[in-house]
């Protein structure tokens, strides 16, 4: 009687982190938006004798 009382409190305690979890990374990725490149940027302070080949 007393490891059913466990193995059911374990199996709720185990989604509960789950959902917690998920949720939590759902709301992060929301929050984040969607992901961009940003354009090339050219500097013009840059000397002509540093730029990569």
């Amino acid at each position: 009687m007393t490891t059913d009382i466990y193995v059911i409190s374990l199996i709720i305690l185990h989604w509960t982190v789950v959902f917690t979890v998920g949720l939590a990374a759902f709301i992060v990725m929301m929050m984040k938006g969607p992901a961009y490149v940003a354009d090339a940027y050219p500097m013009q302070e840059l000397d002509p004798l540093e730029r990569a080949p």
